[in-house]
């Protein structure tokens, strides 16, 4: 799938407490997959400080960003609260025209923000510029004022003329491109193959130089055939939370006790593994032979083939946990 048929859509949502209603932004290319990729993010409220998951019950649309109407004359965005959370979650409340718009940032964004930045500190390049890169790395699109609201709640001292600046330039340079607009400013977005390669890479080389222009330039077209992704049927035998495939980088679950359903092969071999499917042909040809090479392998080290997690640092103590006991 080419880069540009990702697009930024507005997830809505209704805080279960209080009903204060909240929106994030969802970089995917359609609205069903937008809904599915927003599903299960940890989200704190604002208002009343509720956490919860977010589930189908609490959406309340998907809307594609560019069709989001705004008034002819000139109307400016502030930002009116950034906080970050003993959670590590992130909140950014704009104010536009009347509204309030909530925006948050879940756990596993923030986490990748920090660790990009403990590699820019480390080579004592730290400036806002990378900063505004490693915030679209983590969290895939975002608007000048949503991405100094969230630096200023990391305690980044900036503004909102510095990154949008910082913004254009790396736009520029073709390292992010622009896609539709969110409450009358640019949506910038991270080219999704760019950016997962640099959060992958970043588990096995903790201090990968990915603000070098060689990890940040889209791979060229052409230069590299993708494997064919097979796929096995299996059913679950008991409850499995929310994966994302690294064979063809698709969002899978959760799943309840009892479905059955078609995943890629070195998905679907890890969660038999794990204990929470088991085959549907277990006879079949692709099932031996993943049974057959995959035996002498560790849960871990299956993990990491099988699947795309940008909760770095939860993987890490999950795979200390394993490796020790």
């Amino acid at each position: 799938m080419s880069q540009k048929q990702l697009m930024p859509f507005i997830v809505r949502y209704t805080c279960p407490f209080c009903d204060l209603q909240g929106e994030i932004i969802v970089v995917a290319s359609s609205r069903k997959k937008a809904a599915s990729k927003a599903l299960g993010t940890p989200i704190i409220c604002p208002r009343c400080g509720g956490g919860f998951i977010l589930k189908h019950e609490y959406m309340r649309g998907v809307f594609p960003l560019k069709l989001i109407e705004v008034p002819k004359r000139t109307a400016e965005v502030k930002i009116e609260s950034a906080k970050r959370f003993p959670d590590d979650t992130v909140a950014v409340t704009l104010r536009f025209l009347r509204g309030e718009f909530p925006n948050i940032f879940p756990r596993s964004e923030v986490k990748v923000f920090d660790r990009l930045m403990h590699v820019v500190k480390a080579a004592g390049e730290e400036k806002i510029k990378l900063a505004v890169l490693a915030v679209l790395i983590a969290h895939g699109a975002g608007t000048r004022s949503l991405i100094t609201g969230f630096l200023l709640a990391n305690g980044y001292k900036t503004d909102i003329s510095t990154v949008g600046e910082a913004l254009s330039r790396h736009a520029s340079e073709g390292y992010i491109y622009r896609d539709g607009s969110y409450l009358g400013e640019t949506v910038y977005i991270m080219p999704e193959e760019t950016r997962l390669r640099i959060i992958e890479r970043l588990k096995f080389e903790p201090y990968l130089e990915w603000y070098k222009p060689q990890m940040l330039k889209p791979t060229p077209p052409l230069k590299f055939v993708r494997r064919k992704v097979e796929y096995e049927w299996v059913k679950f035998i008991k409850p499995s939370p929310r994966f994302r495939s690294a064979e063809d980088y698709k969002y899978y679950g959760p799943y309840r006790e009892g479905e059955i359903v078609k995943l890629p092969l070195l998905l679907a071999y890890f969660l038999v593994r794990t204990g929470y499917a088991e085959w549907l042909n277990p006879k079949k040809e692709t099932v031996a032979k993943a049974e057959e090479i995959f035996k002498f392998e560790t849960i871990p080290k299956i993990r990491r083939q099988a699947v795309l997690t940008e909760f770095y640092e939860e993987e890490k103590e999950e795979e200390e946990k394993e490796e020790g006991g």
